[in-house]
């Protein structure tokens, strides 16, 4: 057949014709499998180590924003007190507008915490920020806001898990894979636990490499 001298005989289908592969099948509900819409929202470089705030205020507003008995008023009040509205709570709480990020990064109604760019602070890859790929900070805040995009919807912790652990291994993988497999981002290793807050002593960690002496 391969030199002319026939052809195959056409098999007969009765089914529907499927020519276009479907999408990743998500396991969750909440999940948004199709991610052709996500594109990644350039980070700016941190602030780093700007002595901005004293360790008193970073525990104060650890308890007031984010310990376990942290609350919206208590968190408002440090706000609106004298080391929120110094040098320490712009430093603290930044726009994501802003030319330069602290360890928290807020839009109009939602903040997120600065993972990547303690990664780079800590790692001393701030000078190789392009925003995008260019340091380990930007392939790690790449796959976390893939990640965010397939799972935004998602509003009970049961589901929001099991969405990240499935983008990762579909939709996001390839954002996943380009950080792990990054040789920036085989430089950091050190200070893991300061750019992966868990405790209170950890977020004093996390917002004292920003706004404080730095790592």
């Amino acid at each position: 057949m391969a030199c002319g001298q026939g052809a195959p005989k056409p098999i007969a289908h009765s089914g529907p014709c499927n020519p276009t592969p479907p999408p990743n099948q998500c396991t969750v509900a909440c999940e948004e499998c199709d991610t052709s819409g996500f594109s990644v929202t350039p980070q700016s470089p941190p602030n780093e180590a700007t002595k901005a705030c004293s360790s008193d205020d970073i525990s104060s507003f650890v308890a007031a924003c984010l310990g376990a008995s942290a609350t919206q008023t208590t968190c408002s009040a440090w706000e609106q007190g004298d080391a929120g509205t110094s040098s320490c709570g712009a430093c603290v709480l930044t726009p994501i507008t802003s030319a330069s990020w602290g360890p928290i990064v807020c839009e109009s109604n939602s903040c997120t915490i600065n993972v990547g760019g303690c990664i780079d602070i800590v790692s001393g890859q701030v000078s190789i920020e392009n925003g995008t790929d260019g340091s380990c900070g930007d392939l790690t805040t790449a796959s976390d806001e893939c990640v965010d995009y397939a799972c935004g919807a998602c509003t009970t912790t049961s589901d929001s898990d099991a969405c990240t652990q499935d983008a990762e291994e579909n939709e996001c993988k390839s954002y996943l894979d380009a950080a792990q497999t990054s040789s920036t981002c085989a430089l950091f290793d050190a200070g893991a636990s300061a750019c992966s807050p868990q405790t209170d002593a950890d977020w004093a960690s996390f917002i004292n490499v920003f706004c404080g002496t730095g790592p």
